[in-house]
Formats: structure tokens, C-alpha cells, sequence
């Protein structure tokens, strides 16, 4: 990438961390795959496999080689995982060490987050937090574990007590699932007006009030919206299943397959 690199290592494993001015750190697939102790080829069936889990620019970045050589064993373009990348890849890998890789990346890179978060008033940091709740759970985290973690993290990152930050939480949750509803309401009684508040996309409107008519809207497109919605594009499809069915489970408990594309029915 150019820059000054910097030497981390854990575990008799050295890896180098690029500075990444919106990431903080990101590793190459190659020195994420020694942290992890696993081929490089399990990285990389892990990125094919969950592409809906791993999105680029948040999770990955992709650098272009300029002096590519594929013949020479370089190639035209380079995968490098962010800290949160990192840290979503331990969800799928599971060994010994890669729960100490786990650890070892929350103390060393989760800090990286907070940096290219920058949250400033004790709403923005408690809704950053819930994110990194959110992620901690995902890695397997205990309840306990997270708290602990998270506790840790807004005192000596944030400044904030995990008490207020929590109380702030609660007010959040309250109005996020306010939104929620409003945005199931918004399918149920086909209004397709709601989604132009946030969407600009014309041939995503027409599929809407096309799929509206019919009373039958592709789970793809639902989920597509919801993270347009809340502003959140690494929301995973399992994570919005769960969000849509505590409001409504009768429109969104279970889908329909059409044509090979799971729908849900409104009604």
C-alpha cells in the first residue's frame, strides 16, 4: 500500500498493520489468516460464503495493484480486512486459537473502530456501543464477557460510565423500535409513499409499489430497505429477520418461494 507499516504480533506470529486513515489499521489476508492459524483459502471461502456479512468498505477493502504481475505471483488487485473485519471473521472460525485471536484483537484493534467512529455526545456513543454489543454477541460472546468488554471500552475510549451510556441505550432502544414499527406498518398497509422518504433509487420504488400491489415483497429488497432505513448497510439478513418478527411474526415469521426468491406475503 505504500505506507509505513507497523510489526504486531501475536502468538509467535508477525503481521504487518497498514494505517488506513478511515480504518485506523487493516491486515492482508495472509497475516489475518496467521493471527486466525488457518490457509489463506479459508479467509477467502469465508468472504465467498458470507458475502452478506461482509461487506466492502466496512469489513474489507480492495487495493488495486498498479505493478500487478500474476505471472510473477502478483496479483492485479489485494484484499485487506479492517478491525472490524477482523473481529466478524472470528464468527465463523472456530478453534482455540481463534478465541485467543478474538481477544487479542479486541484489546489491540477494537480500538480502531472507535476511531473511525469518532463519537462525540453520549447518544452518539451509546448507539456506537450497541453496535460493538451487537458485534461482541455475534463472536460468542457471553452477556457477561460483552458487558465487561464494553465497560472497559467506554471508560477508557469514551469517557462515558457504562451506566449512563446503558440508561441512554434504553431511550434508543425505545425509539428504534418506534421506527420499526413504523417501517412494518409501512409494508402492511402497501405504502409505497413511506420508502421515498429515504429511497431515491426509481427502479427500487417501482419494484416496491410493483411488489406492493401484489401483496408479495422479495426478502432481499425488504432487507435491502431496512438498512437504507436505519442507515446501517452491514446489518445481516438473520439480524433484520429477527428485528421485523418481534414487531409482526405473522407477516414476517416465514417466507414463500417464488420463482427461487424467498417473499414475504402482506397482509
Amino acid at each position: 500500500m505504500g505506507e509505513v507499516v507497523e510489526i504486531m504480533k501475536f502468538e509467535g506470529a508477525e503481521m504487518m498493520a497498514h494505517p488506513s486513515p478511515e480504518h485506523g489499521k487493516v491486515l492482508s489476508t495472509a497475516d489475518v489468516a496467521k493471527g486466525y492459524g488457518c490457509a489463506e483459502g479459508t479467509i477467502r471461502r469465508h468472504l465467498q460464503n458470507h458475502t452478506d456479512e461482509l461487506v466492502e468498505g466496512k469489513h474489507f477493502i480492495t487495493v488495486h495493484n498498479l505493478n500487478s504481475n500474476p505471472k510473477a505471483g502478483v496479483p492485479h488487485q489485494k484484499t485487506f480486512w479492517t478491525p472490524r473485519g477482523v473481529m466478524r471473521l472470528g464468527m465463523f472460525i472456530k478453534s482455540d486459537r481463534a478465541k485467543r485471536f478474538r481477544d487479542w484483537a479486541e484489546d489491540v484493534l477494537l480500538s480502531e473502530v472507535r476511531t473511525a467512529k469518532q463519537p462525540h455526545s453520549l447518544r452518539e456513543a451509546s448507539s456506537f456501543l450497541r453496535s460493538v454489543g451487537t458485534m461482541l454477541k455475534g463472536l460468542g460472546l457471553s452477556k457477561a464477557e460483552s458487558l465487561n468488554v464494553l465497560n472497559h471500552y467506554s471508560k477508557q475510549e469514551l469517557g462515558y460510565g457504562i451506566d449512563g451510556v446503558l440508561s441512554e441505550m434504553k431511550e434508543i432502544e425505545k425509539t428504534s423500535r418506534e421506527k420499526d414499527e413504523e417501517f412494518v406498518a409501512a409494508i402492511k398497509q402497501r405504502n409505497g409513499q413511506f420508502f421515498r422518504a429515504f429511497c431515491s433509487d426509481e427502479n427500487m420504488l417501482n419494484n416496491i409499489d410493483e411488489s406492493l400491489r401484489r401483496k408479495r415483497i422479495g426478502q432481499p429488497l425488504v432487507n435491502q430497505l431496512y438498512r437504507m432505513y436505519v442507515g446501517c448497510d452491514d446489518m445481516t439478513a438473520q439480524s433484520i429477520s429477527k428485528i421485523l418478527q418481534m414487531v409482526d411474526r405473522r407477516t414476517f415469521g416465514e417466507t414463500l418461494k417464488v420463482g427461487g426468491l424467498k417473499v414475504y406475503e402482506v397482509k
